[in-house]
């Protein structure tokens, strides 16, 4: 089956940064980071992470209750993420396109339901309280609250697709989306991912060896560097629009960028470490998908999160396929890893900063570890004209997943 084009034409993203995507761009261009000192609430016994990226304070009154009331702090990111895509999309209920509107669906991912309201309904529950447990809860703590909080919310009767693959799945929901308007299955789609900060995910890696122990919240993410010490947890939400190429020109919007290829594989040869044979494989796929070659990619954006194994099999499979004449760079130090949101979110940055002429910098490498090969890596942002990059975002369990995006 011939695949039809498939283009970007909104983008909204929540992050540490802010709750729209012009702040988190205008931080990251910047320079800044955004993670903060671990707030004392989510200080726990025994846990020895000092710094997470939490989205600022945000008053949630300007949802309609009859919907907020279904949502939680997850959902409530997600809808002010997408309406943000619906927006810059030009994209109304009442706009001449509402039938299309209407047919719209969503693929939403994030790796676990709402933490937070999943330890309020188990705190009363155990507490044996149950009288006094909303009768919402369970609608916040579905699997497939957040693209059902959007469905309804907006009035989407489309698909509703909620993956979860671990750290992979923003990026996969957006494949998945692809898949879905290229073979001729749905005409638009909102999708990406969304997480949602709780002290159990700093404490997951922190168990497994994987969390950064660093005090500095300036200095704690550090990508590719000799000096890195693991993963800083983030939340946020990176939402997109997605809609076939035809129906985008006819209607005159803006097109942002279009998804060439995308790739999804599984390692089975551990749930927990990276296979650097599986991820050539990943990027191979994607780029086969695309049908483009190696060498007219112009930036890999890596998942790469600062754990010395995930860094070392990423780099060595980027070596591998692009050789070391390709930029490339990770966004982490700059937000931390915000889990399912983190691939929607560094693709959302990694496309701005393209159209505006410019590839990020990976903030605080300064001892490049030789262990991940030869990449072009550079602490610095560079004026750079990038009309393809490819995106890479990994998960545990095996996950790999790329997107090749060209502008």
């Amino acid at each position: 089956m011939r695949k039809r084009r498939v283009v970007i034409t909104g983008i909204g993203a929540v992050s540490p940064f802010g709750w729209d995507l012009p702040c988190m761009a205008a931080g990251m261009e910047e320079g800044n980071c955004a993670l903060s000192l671990l707030p004392e609430s989510a200080r726990l016994d025994g846990m020895q992470v000092k710094v997470c990226g939490v989205a600022p304070e945000f008053n949630s009154k300007s949802i309609p209750r009859e919907h907020r009331r279904a949502m939680s702090h997850m959902g409530i990111m997600a809808y002010v993420a997408a309406s943000e895509a619906l927006r810059t999309a030009g994209i109304t209920p009442d706009t001449p396109l509402a039938e299309a509107y209407r047919g719209m669906g969503s693929c939403i991912a994030s790796t676990t339901v709402s933490p937070n309201t999943l330890e309020d309904f188990f705190r009363q529950y155990l507490g044996g309280k149950m009288d006094t447990v909303r009768s919402t809860v369970f609608f916040k703590v579905m699997g497939h609250a957040v693209p059902s909080n959007i469905n309804v919310t907006f009035g989407l009767s489309g698909r509703c697709i909620s993956p979860a693959a671990a750290c992979a799945s923003g990026l996969q929901a957006i494949g998945l989306a692809y898949e879905q308007i290229a073979f001729g299955r749905a005409g638009m789609m909102l999708c990406g991912g969304v997480e949602e900060y709780h002290a159990l995910l700093s404490a997951t890696f922190d168990r497994i060896g994987a969390a950064s122990h660093n005090a500095s919240p300036d200095l704690a993410a550090r990508p590719f560097d000799s000096g890195r010490d693991g993963i800083v947890c983030g939340e946020g939400a990176g939402i997109f629009l997605l809609e076939e190429y035809e129906s985008a020109r006819e209607r005159g919007a803006n097109i942002i960028a279009e998804i060439a290829g995308f790739g999804t594989n599984t390692a089975p040869s551990s749930i927990v470490f990276p296979d650097s044979g599986a991820i050539e494989g990943c990027m191979r796929m994607a780029l086969e998908d695309a049908a483009i070659a190696p060498e007219e990619v112009q930036l890999v954006n890596a998942h790469a999160t600062a754990t010395e194994s995930g860094d070392i099999a990423e780099g060595l499979a980027i070596e591998r396929l692009f050789g070391s004449h390709t930029p490339v760079n990770s966004l982490k130090g700059y937000m931390g890893h915000c889990m399912a949101a983190s691939g929607s979110l560094e693709l959302a940055a990694a496309i701005t900063a393209a159209r505006d002429g410019f590839v990020h910098g990976t903030r605080n490498l300064t001892d490049i570890d030789p262990r991940c090969g030869k990449l072009m890596l550079d602490a610095e942002h560079k004026k750079s004209q990038v009309s393809c990059l490819l995106k890479n975002s990994f998960g545990l369990g095996g996950v790999n997943a790329s997107l090749v995006v060209k502008l």
